[in-house]
């Protein structure tokens, strides 16, 4: 992350080695289109090496791809994008009795870092070093020095010339060390900055008088900070730790964890954009559940898009590719379709082209990719929604996530020139549309019930089947925990009789320890694809814990719920909540007296949106529960 070692950066190097680099070609526009831009380097001088890389978000994944630069040898910070031209500026470091100068970075190399020279302005001292800045969306340019004085540059549009640094007043943050970086709301215009000493303020972008919103937790400063275009901030800390800051108590809430930096600054672009949402939060926690009622569902994708530019943005081209190595999904509207629903949202018309298309490994008319070409937005300060109709039509195996991503492109240079969809429902911006499957997904029509009942010291086992078209075997497992399941036994199925059929197996446990059981059935296509049954539970003895629920269901925007559990006896009861991944996130010990519990289930604010599972353990009995949390 950012350090601060001035004995380096006022090092003494030759004037010379800083006079303005000639004349080069300045590439393409970097475009203001959302993304994440983190700069570093090794050191803080004005012929060290600063490198950019660009943050990608998937989930709480962050990846960091390099973005070249060229030449190299050019230390600078203050990194900021203009949202009037497309590109990045930043402050080099000055060398040993000079001032800071202005640099500018395109898209493509080489030539595309350029020294603009020395910032004219007599309120600019030697030495001064910055470490924060950002651009308005008029393409205004603020920076503050470590001496704590706000300045501005106007007229940031493309330059041949360097222009005049205006301060604007001195920035006073109190005790808390100097302001690190800057980024302005897109929302609202107001300023925020956050100092080396873990204080996040607002900041008059006229006056540059303060306001305290907090101070940040951790023990590490936060070096960069950004804003989407729907005013959401974050903040890169030194740890590694992409956080979103509440703007009204500086609360930090993880997003992600990406790279270590040093030297680090980072920058984005949320102004005047054209942007665009894929949305699947119509189904809770984004989760598709195929049932015997509806084996292969149909749902929507809404996407809307938003333009923020201020005109009508034509000549655009949409593409969205919802294939997987499982050929899941296909869309169920023809091009016609398609291209109507459209021209009725407004964001096509009659000359547009709509192509479905088939990608391996799906086949024939499994159209699972849709390009749009003559594609457009709303007119300026416009959302329009439309939506495509989506279904689940392959079945069996194992059922891992899809990520679905859209993009728009043909935009002008200074706006990307595409823009990749983001996923509403997430905390991270701009990052994939993430299908997930319901746990224990059951065979769909071909398995009618699945029940089982102990009696004599052994649990007997019964399933109906129906249409066992293709059906090869069914492999009988058991676990005694719930998660790690073994095979007792295979039952070859009746294969080519679509009639109903009953199937039995009888498991003694007359040798097995433990009080509770779990079976299920593996059902095996003659392809060797397989689905799983729903989960039975068996317990030999009368349960110590049931009636399990949990109230508000789904929980909102609360970081408590209520949790009621009936137990035959007293003891201890371990309570964990488990994601739709298996993986354990919350978990806490309570003490259950016979008779009816209420127990305070906490920290569920910490919890992203979505499906979770709700498991009470006396250590003899587990009963579970499903809950969804809403933000």
């Amino acid at each position: 992350m950012k350090k601060f070692t001035f004995c380096q950066i006022f090092v003494a190097i030759a004037a010379a080695l800083f006079s303005v680099l000639p004349a080069q070609a300045q590439n393409a526009p970097i475009g203001c289109n959302g993304q994440f831009f983190i700069s570093h380097g090794t050191a803080g001088t004005s012929t060290s090496t600063t490198s950019l890389d660009k943050l990608t978000f998937s989930g709480s994944t962050i990846t960091s791809a390099a973005y070249a630069t060229n030449p190299t040898g050019i230390g600078y910070n203050a990194i900021g994008l203009n949202p009037v031209d497309g590109y990045m500026y930043g402050l080099r470091y000055p060398a040993s009795g000079a001032r800071v100068r202005l640099v500018k970075v395109g898209n493509g190399t080489p030539n595309n870092v350029t020294d603009l020279g020395l910032l004219t302005s007599a309120d600019l001292s030697t030495g001064d070093v910055s470490y924060a800045g950002c651009f308005d969306a008029a393409g205004k340019y603020y920076f503050i020095t470590d001496a704590s004085e706000l300045f501005t540059i106007t007229g940031l549009n493309s330059p041949t010339a360097v222009l005049a640094a205006v301060k604007v007043g001195n920035v006073s943050p109190a005790t808390s060390g100097m302001v690190v970086d800057i980024a302005i709301d897109p929302t609202d215009g107001q300023m925020y900055g956050v100092s080396l000493n873990q204080v996040v303020y607002k900041i008059n972008k006229a006056t540059g008088a303060t306001t305290v919103v907090g101070t940040h937790a951790g023990t590490q400063y936060i070096a960069a900070l950004f804003f989407d275009e729907v005013g959401n901030l974050f903040g890169y800390r030194q740890d590694g730790t992409f956080q979103k800051i509440n703007k009204t108590n500086a609360t930090l809430t993880q997003v992600g964890t990406a790279p270590t930096y040093t030297y680090a600054d980072g920058c984005s672009c949320s102004f005047g954009r054209v942007f665009h949402d894929l949305d699947f939060t119509a189904n809770p926690g984004n989760q598709l559940c195929p049932t015997v009622a509806a084996p292969n569902p149909t749902f929507p994708l809404v996407v809307t898009v938003t333009n923020q530019t201020p005109a009508q943005q034509t000549g655009l081209t949409y593409t969205l590719n919802i294939s997987d190595a499982d050929r899941r999904l296909r869309f169920t509207e023809s091009a016609a379709t398609i291209k109507a629903n459209l021209i009725t949202a407004g964001v096509a018309t009659a000359a547009s082209t709509v192509t479905l298309s088939t990608v391996a490994p799906a086949t024939g008319t499994n159209y699972n990719k849709v390009v749009v070409t003559g594609f457009q937005t709303g007119i300026a300060s416009s959302a329009l929604p439309f939506t495509f109709q989506v279904q689940l039509y392959t079945l069996g195996g194992s059922y891992p996530t899809i990520p679905l991503q859209s993009e728009i492109t043909g935009l002008a240079a200074a706006f990307g020139p595409n823009d990749l969809s983001n996923d509403p429902g997430t905390i991270a911006p701009d990052d994939p549309t993430v299908i997930n499957f319901c746990p224990n997904i059951t065979l769909p029509v071909k398995l009618v019930s699945f029940t089982g009942a102990f009696k004599n010291n052994a649990t007997s086992l019964n399933w109906v089947t129906e249409n066992q078209t293709n059906l090869s075997y069914f492999d009988v497992e058991r676990s005694t925990n719930g998660a790690d399941f073994t095979s007792l036994t295979w039952k070859n199925a009746q294969t080519g009789n679509t009639a109903r059929q009953l199937y039995t197996h009888n498991d003694d446990l007359t040798f097995a320890g433990g009080n509770t059981f779990y079976y299920r059935l593996k059902i095996v296509d003659v392809d060797g694809s397989f689905k799983y049954s729903n989960v039975i539970m068996i317990r030999k003895t009368d349960n110590a814990v049931d009636a399990l629920s949990i109230t508000p269901n789904p929980v909102k925007n609360a970081a408590n719920a209520t949790v009621r559990i009936s137990a035959t006896v007293n003891g201890k009861a371990d309570l964990s909540v488990v994601d739709m991944a298996g993986r354990i996130v919350l978990s806490q010990q309570e003490q259950l007296t016979e008779g009816l519990n209420s127990i305070t289930l906490n920290n569920l604010n910490h919890l992203q949106a979505g499906l979770y599972l709700l498991k009470v353990n006396n250590g003899e009995t587990v009963v579970s529960t499903k809950f969804y949390v809403a933000h």
